[in-house]
């Protein structure tokens, strides 16, 4: 039997996700992981062209083409732009969230991909400085669609129409500031900024879809006031070593917490490390050269095949949610790793064979 104190319990007043909620997650997916993967993925297909005009506009300076190994650096590099002007923008954001908020800080990035795509996609009209592919790639990367520019990409990628592939960006871009115009801040960032309590139980009662006079409202509030007096009154960690001692020097950090601490931190890099080494990023970022130069595919249908990869990384990405509660995480890491490494070899015994093993890749 329900002892009359746990009734309490059941009946208790619960915040559910309102509109504002989901406007809030959708503008979140629009500005992070869609930006993400537009931008790692735009210059696969359309290279060709690109490397075309890069050659195109150094011959017009100086009247002498590139070597090819200089011009794979140079299109090696406005790839590396991407991963180093991201980890730019992450420190970057751990500031600006503190000083102009989440809401502020997402509206400052979704701004500064406009000028990064405009200057990418002019940099055709403006040969020959086609640096400004590197400018505009550098400031799309730092303020951050796989699937729509691969879609993209087929049309696109001919002399004439690769500058317009960064230019349907805008769209997703405005409609994400449209999206983040209408969305509260963050309540904890009224708290700590303001201290305006009312603001903040507006807030939250808006992203909850409930009057601002819920119970359930005040619960909340009770909790984001705690995290800031606990946030406050923690002027150190429970280790006096900085992070850096913590992670990089063992000998000096030592202490239980340190080690806690410490094997987490280089958990979380070995994972990071582990997903880098499966070579996924490499087949977003130049599956067509990998087809159509090394593979020894047909332009047309590297693209297609370029396509096609991405299409299927849907259901595949969906599988690990359905098998990690069953698996567990270590296990299916484990796995999957192996999985790559047998693919991995298997593409480079297909480009080791050459055109006749084209099936492999």
């Amino acid at each position: 039997m329900v002892r009359p104190d746990h009734l309490s319990v059941y009946f208790k007043p619960q915040l559910m996700p309102s509109v504002s909620i989901h406007v809030l997650s959708i503008a979140l997916c629009l500005s992070s992981g869609f930006q993400q993967g537009y931008v790692a993925s735009v210059l696969n297909q359309p290279y060709l062209q690109i490397e075309k005009f890069i050659n195109e506009s150094w011959v017009e300076r100086t009247g002498l083409p590139l070597q090819r190994d200089v011009l794979n650096v140079l299109w090696s590099l406005l790839n590396v732009c991407f991963p180093i002007a991201t980890i730019i923008g992450q420190f970057l954001a751990a500031f600006l969230c503190k000083k102009l908020g989440r809401r502020g800080t997402a509206l400052m990035a979704s701004v500064l991909y406009i000028p990064g795509i405009i200057s990418c996609a002019a940099s055709k009209y403006l040969h020959p400085y086609f640096e400004l592919l590197y400018i505009g790639r550098i400031l799309w990367s730092l303020a951050n669609g796989s699937l729509v520019v691969q879609a993209l990409g087929v049309p696109f990628s001919n002399d004439d129409l690769w500058p317009y592939i960064f230019l349907p960006n805008i769209i997703f871009v405005l409609l994400t500031m449209i999206l983040f115009v209408f969305v509260q801040e963050s309540p904890q960032f009224i708290m700590e900024k303001d201290g305006n309590k009312e603001k903040a139980r507006k807030a939250l009662a808006e992203y909850h879809g409930v009057s601002v006079n819920n119970p359930a409202v005040e619960a909340e509030l009770n909790i984001c006031e705690e995290s800031i007096a606990k946030k406050n009154e923690k002027i150190k960690s429970k280790t006096d070593h900085h992070s850096v001692t913590v992670i990089f020097m063992p000998w000096k950090a030592n202490d239980a917490c340190s080690r806690v601490y410490r094997q987490a931190a280089w958990l979380g890099v070995m994972v990071k490390i582990a997903y880098v080494f499966t070579g996924a990023r490499c087949l977003r970022a130049f599956s067509t050269f990998l087809l159509y130069d090394m593979g020894g595919w047909s332009y047309q249908y590297a693209l297609y095949g370029t396509f096609i990869t991405s299409l299927l990384r849907i259901p595949f990405t969906l599988v690990p949610v359905f098998l990690v509660d069953r698996l567990g995480r270590r296990p299916l890491m484990i796995s999957t790793t192996a999985i790559s490494f047998i693919s991995l070899t298997t593409m480079l015994i297909g480009i080791e064979i050459g055109p006749s093993w084209k099936v492999c890749l």
